[in-house]
């Protein structure tokens, strides 16, 4: 911690220096265009899935549209209040944001364009709607031209999908509640974290937290909070008023103990800077005086040998202690760049703190063998850039399986654009027909079958678990599931985020991966369910998925991919679909997105994978 306080307000310092101060009205231009109204509206389900997973355990859900997922935010006029509140319009000094219950994010957005000496932005929203709206709107705003200069800077927000109750609070300073909706059991939890957490300096919360304000950890010594009262405009603000009261807790002790280690390594490192070229002079001084006394020893002087003799030993002596403070002073300095990078290292981890369980073996996710994805050819990479050319949307560009994929379907695999299912269902087609080429080749490759996305949809959507909407899937694929090693079954997230379900038979296993690192929200059971229905109706007899059989959701401790912004997560299914085919280590990254877009025109312009 030490460290990257340290590292932080270095790197803060210089960044603030180099930068003038951002315009709000570009700034607020810049928001307005790329964060969207109704960008993120809530089904029945998902509002009621929000309500459920926000509450602590055992708390009872609030009616429908009455709980914690009730919305509305902070506005730019308001956020502007807010950062002057918490005292962060000042800067030049070590300090995080973060927003819980974030929404669409745009209060993240605004702290990490207003507030450049910030070493980090984080908003953690728990609404897979809202958290995939929030990394649209910034990667909208990050392909702006007009914010390039207020995006020089390293580094960008954080949307983190996931519970205030189990997100990391590492490194935060100044923490912000959208708690309007909160109840007393959720707000006493989660003051019960932010008050242990060291570095939390300040936070203010829509809803007073409830009295005692104790701490988590009861044995552990009090911290000092000053309670005060501040005024945010808001997007439910009556007219006529001047905003809504926003209730400030500022820590005492712990948070000014957490700046003065910071400020004094910070010291240690300058003091330690100056002691070199101070050390290094004394060995070059001394250096000199070795090599005069030498001279005047040769050049004829012995009646004074042993004087100089004695004053080369002492010269010697000199060097030694120059050198070893010089030995010091860089090993110090190299320690504290090893604990430096250590620290910018660690930040860069996932913000949640993934459960010793959740941390799995080599042999997770499936995978064993490496796969890299060869460069297009000038002459391919051609043929897709007049593919993609502006034309007709309506044209029909390629048929695969009796399906036919548009203009307008195939400018999906543009930069920023969303993937349909046009282009899904005809690169599962792909998938399959490579795996029926290396199981009939005799190929060491897991025999697989993949369902079309409008498999989980039928299952468990319409509008609840139906196995007979899907009982003939199998029969007219002419498959019997219980002689495959992989089952995989794309799922469209209420058209707002793919991810990918798996029933993995040759190791007994439901696996669930999201490029979000989300959770499987129930998935993993539909699935299960979906298994011994089949078996029952198949095969005549009930499956015994005993203790054996183990559900997955993998998370970032695991090794998956990580999607970075709001718009990939149909390529990052569809590639994660094509490695478990092939086998392959799931080692691709966001950076290959790029690439492997371009790919996937070229091969369903050839109708085959390529290598």
């Amino acid at each position: 911690g030490t460290a990257k306080a340290m590292l932080g307000a270095l790197f803060s310092t210089v960044a603030y220096a180099r930068r003038t101060a951002p315009s709000p009205a570009h700034i607020d231009r810049l928001l307005a265009s790329h964060w969207r109204r109704f960008d993120a509206v809530l089904d029945d389900d998902e509002e009621a899935f929000v309500d459920r997973h926000g509450l602590p355990a055992g708390a009872a859900a609030p009616p429908l549209g009455h709980g914690s997922s009730a919305y509305g935010e902070v506005t730019r006029v308001g956020a502007r209040q807010l950062f002057a509140a918490f005292g962060l319009d000042s800067g030049g000094r070590h300090c995080s944001f973060a927003d819980l219950g974030s929404g669409t994010g745009a209060l993240v957005a605004q702290a990490w364009l207003e507030l450049p000496y910030l070493e980090r932005s984080v908003g953690v929203e728990l609404s897979p709607t809202r958290h995939a709206a929030a990394t649209r709107s910034w990667g909208r705003l990050a392909a702006d031209d007009s914010a390039a200069e207020l995006l020089r800077r390293p580094g960008e927000p954080e949307f983190t999908l996931g519970s205030m109750l189990e997100c990391g609070l590492c490194g935060l300073t100044h923490v912000y509640v959208a708690s309007l909706c909160m109840d007393d059991q959720l707000l006493s939890e989660l003051w019960g974290r932010l008050s242990a957490a060291p570095e939390v300096e300040c936070v203010a919360s829509l809803r007073a937290f409830p009295a005692p304000l104790g701490r988590a950890d009861a044995s552990a010594a009090p911290r000092a909070v000053a309670v005060e009262t501040a005024v945010v405009e808001t997007t439910w603000t009556p007219e006529g008023q001047a905003g809504t009261p926003v209730h400030l807790y500022r820590f005492g002790g712990r948070g000014r103990e957490a700046e003065a280690e910071a400020e004094a390594q910070s010291m240690s490192e300058a003091v330690a800077a100056e002691l070199l070229p101070a050390a290094r002079a004394a060995v070059e001084a001394a250096e000199e005086g070795a090599g005069r006394f030498r001279v005047e020893a040769a050049g004829g002087c012995e009646g004074e040998v042993a004087a100089h003799e004695a004053a080369l030993e002492q010269s010697r002596t000199s060097i030694s202690l120059a050198e070893a403070r010089l030995d010091e002073a860089e090993a110090g300095l190299a320690a504290l760049r090893e604990a430096a990078e250590a620290a910018a290292a660690a930040a860069e981890q996932e913000f949640f703190e993934p459960d010793a369980d959740d941390v799995l073996d080599e042999n997770f996710p499936p995978g064993r063998r490496r796969f890299e994805p060869r460069q297009l050819t000038e002459a391919e990479e051609a043929a897709v850039s007049e593919i993609l050319q502006p034309g007709n949307p309506a044209e029909k560009l390629i048929e695969i399986n009796n399906t036919p994929i548009t203009r307008k379907d195939i400018a999906t695999l543009k930069p920023l654009e969303w993937l349909n299912d046009e282009v899904i269902n005809c690169f599962v087609e792909l998938l399959r027909q490579h795996a029926s080429e290396a199981e009939q080749a005799g190929e060491p490759l897991p025999k697989v079958h993949i369902f079309s996305s409008l498999f989980y949809t039928k299952l468990a959507e319409s509008p609840e678990y139906t196995y007979g909407n899907v009982r003939r899937w199998t029969k007219r694929a002419k498959v019997d599931l219980f002689s495959r090693d992989l089952v995989i079954v794309p799922i469209n997230q209420g058209n707002s985020h793919w991810t990918l379900g798996l029933i993995n038979l040759r190791q007994k296993r439901f696996e669930f991966i999201d490029s979000m690192h989300g959770s499987d929200g129930g998935r993993l059971a539909v699935l299960r369910r979906y298994l011994k229905d089949e078996h029952q109706d198949k095969k005549g007899a009930p499956l015994d998925l005993g203790e054996d059989w183990v559900d997955i959701s993998y998370t970032a401790a695991d090794g998956t991919p990580r999607q970075t912004n709001g718009f990939d997560c149909g390529m990052f299914m569809s590639r994660t679909a094509e490695y478990l085919v092939r086998d392959a280590v799931l080692d691709f990254t966001q950076a290959d997105m790029p690439n492997l877009r371009r790919r996937m025109v070229f091969e369903l312009s050839q109708k085959a994978l390529t290598d």
